[in-house]
């Protein structure tokens, strides 16, 4: 009795002191931590970096398009044993405008394709930022919940202790039985335990990713039944739209077009080059003699035409159309493997659905078995035991109801950034469900 007595005080003072906890911290919503983990998360700013260095590549192979001009001189002193002792010197600026280089066109529409391509990891890992917010959110929002259930299942079945207690002294039961509700009570206790530690290791998750670590969450509210609007359409529907907003997707389709443009600009080898060059030059030397000072211009078109350079360039061509196969390749894989995990979530959503509204109703069926079990006590056709392995099954139940409701919403946001339509929006969407403080909702 001391033993159990001793644990339940235990059990009050911590809930005492969890409630006061939470009521002095702020509660966090789920959009405040999103916005929080935009400035705080680095792989977005890391790869917002990286997007703006390959922007330049845009610039760079424009460049290349564009004349370009140098200043070349010489100025020299000579002490010769002929000719004696002289200052000579050579100065000009000469202009070079390319006419075709048809592998500087081809450069120019590559570098806009590889942009995109990492345009399309940048917007990937903001939407992945989107995920793993929600994802460690609703983590701990569903531990939280689990912390309530298991602290209710301790109550009801130290209820049943305190009357097996009764029943005991009073001689209406035996001590074995006596000593399975306390077996029961003392795993309940474990419970509570463990679902208190996984409700902190999800708060530390939650906290390496927004940088916050709250003390009072928001909860799906107790009674909310419309899950099933946030099924839409088919998924055929979710399958079309990642072709195309999927980030992943855009990127490898991006790299299709790069590897193309690799095959062109290889072949690009064979084309004869043609350049324009114009000049101008001061000089008062010849072959290191000192002459007469020669001020003279020139403007020039130049053709480099491609014979022969050891079959180095069919090589490049042949190694640059196995890249393209297999940026072909890639983008397939990526694409079925999207597939499989859109029709995979969008099943398990289904699923999910089904299994909510089943656990309901068992659970309202194993309520009526705990009270049914109570009345029996009473009237000697059950014994404690019968209503501690009743109650058993309605809370076990209660946890998969709990477990069902979130991995819905999980799932929700997995197809969604599968089909690369996730969004603020969704955050926003999200928190109209998650509209209840947790130390408010109590158990379903």
């Amino acid at each position: 009795m001391y033993f159990c007595m001793r644990c339940f005080i235990s059990l009050f003072l911590s809930l005492v002191l969890f409630t006061v906890s939470s009521g002095i911290a702020n509660a966090s919503r789920l959009l405040e931590l999103y916005e929080n983990a935009t400035d705080y998360d680095a792989t977005v700013e890391s790869k917002t970096y990286e997007y703006r260095a390959v922007k330049e590549r845009d610039n760079q192979a424009f460049a290349k398009m564009l004349p370009s001009a140098n200043f070349t001189g010489r100025f020299s002193y000579y002490d010769t044993n002929i000719y004696g002792n002289y200052n000579t010197k050579d100065y000009g600026i000469g202009i070079k405008t390319p006419i075709f280089h048809l592998g500087n066109i081809y450069e120019l529409k590559q570098s806009k394709s590889i942009i995109k391509a990492s345009k399309s990891q940048l917007e990937d890992v903001k939407q992945n930022l989107i995920l793993r917010v929600s994802e460690k959110y609703i983590n701990s929002i569903f531990a939280h919940q689990n912390i309530q259930i298991n602290e209710s299942a301790y109550k009801a079945v130290y209820e049943q202790f305190v009357q097996s207690e009764k029943y005991y002294k009073s001689g209406l039961s035996s001590k074995t039985e006596l000593y399975e509700v306390k077996a029961e009570l003392q795993q309940k206790e474990y419970e509570i335990e463990k679902s208190r530690n996984n409700f902190k290791n999800s708060l530390v998750q939650l906290e390496t990713v927004t940088g916050v670590m709250p003390q009072e969450l928001y909860c799906l509210r107790k009674m909310d039944t419309s899950l099933s609007s946030l099924i839409l359409f088919d998924v055929e529907h979710w399958v079309n739209m990642a072709k195309s907003h999927n980030a992943s997707l855009q990127y490898y389709s991006n790299q299709k077009k790069v590897a193309m443009y690799d095959v062109k600009m290889a072949k690009s080898q064979f084309v004869p080059t043609i350049d324009l060059n114009a000049g101008y030059s001061v000089s008062d030397t010849n072959n290191y003699l000192q002459n007469p000072e020669t001020e003279y211009s020139y403007v020039a078109a130049s053709i480099n035409i491609p014979l022969y350079n050891g079959g180095g360039t069919v090589s490049k061509v042949r190694e640059s159309k196995e890249y393209q196969y297999k940026a072909a390749s890639d983008y397939r894989k990526r694409f079925l493997e999207i597939k499989s995990k859109i029709s995979e979530t969008f099943q398990t959503m289904k699923n999910l659905l089904s299994e909510i509204k089943s656990l309901r109703s068992l659970i309202e069926s194993y309520e009526i078995a705990v009270e049914s079990h109570k009345k029996g006590v009473k009237a000697g056709i059950s014994t404690i035991v019968d209503v501690v392995d009743a109650t058993n099954k309605l809370y076990n139940a209660k946890l998969d109801l709990n477990r069902a409701k979130y991995e819905f919403f999980l799932n929700y946001v997995y197809l969604k950034y599968y089909s690369g339509t996730i969004s603020k929006s969704d955050v926003e969407l999200l928190d109209s469900y998650f509209s209840q403080k947790c130390s408010e909702v109590g158990v379903e």
